[in-house]
């Protein structure tokens, strides 16, 4: 029989579980999973993620990791260690790409966006975007809260790749960046984070001075937007959109 320990939270409209079934604990997942399959599968032979056990039509089960949450570490834990782990990741992916014209794919991606409570329209934001990118390795959903502290093998692992036509570290980058100076992440939390956050920032910028493109901050913000839930949620993406522009 199996049994539900815990449902995780989340934004993309999936249903996430830690179940438990013949004293096996493991992570099932229902629910737009072809995404996450599919950039499993070609990241785990490139950095660490969660090991897959099975594969359903309607949820995967995979490998569940006791771990620290990335806001909990950044309280207790070695921030460096973090920064290398992340420069790594980011290395990884821009070993090999080839350049990529993605203007089509914003113009598409951007149609589902209400742009009446924004202070700039789509045509805009596409002419401020940078247009030629390097298509390559990526996670697809590269924020802070997909990173987690494996407490057994003391090292990171990153969760919830997605398949998207977003397919550059670039944009993994911009996705950091919404944590990094937009603390998405961290909203609703009291402690204060902005010093490490921006000290990560600054280190990662010397290498890939692209992290600082607010219009790729921009776009990826937007990317959030139509999965805000609440309306404290979508004033804060859009707070931050509309003061990125001016």
């Amino acid at each position: 029989m199996v049994k539900i320990l815990q449902e995780f939270s989340g934004h993309s409209g999936s249903k996430t579980f830690l179940q438990q079934e013949n004293n096996k604990v493991f992570v099932r997942k229902y629910f737009n999973i072809e995404r996450n399959i599919e950039r499993y599968q070609t990241l785990s032979k490139l950095i660490p993620v969660p090991k897959i056990y099975h594969i359903d039509e309607q949820y995967y089960d995979m490998e569940y990791i006791q771990n620290v949450d990335i806001k909990n570490y950044l309280i207790r834990g070695n921030i460096n260690v973090l920064i290398d782990f992340l420069l790594k990741v980011i290395s990884v992916f821009a070993n090999k790409s080839k350049d990529k014209d993605y203007t089509e794919i914003y113009n598409k991606k951007l149609n589902n966006i209400e742009w009446n409570k924004i202070s700039f329209s789509k045509e805009q934001l596409i002419n401020k975007l940078p247009k030629i990118l390097p298509s390559s390795d990526y996670h697809g959903d590269f924020t802070l809260d997909n990173v987690l502290f494996d407490l057994k093998n003391k090292s990171f692992i990153l969760i919830d790749p997605l398949t998207t036509e977003y397919d550059s570290f670039v944009f993994d980058l911009a996705k950091l960046n919404q944590d990094l100076t937009c603390e998405w992440f961290v909203r609703k939390e009291e402690y204060i984070f902005a010093s490490k956050l921006q000290k990560i920032y600054e280190t990662i910028e010397k290498k890939y001075d692209i992290v600082n493109n607010k219009y790729l901050t921009i776009l990826m913000l937007l990317r959030v937007l139509p999965y805000c839930k609440t309306d404290f949620d979508k004033t804060f993406i859009l707070t931050k959109v509309n003061k990125l522009w001016t």
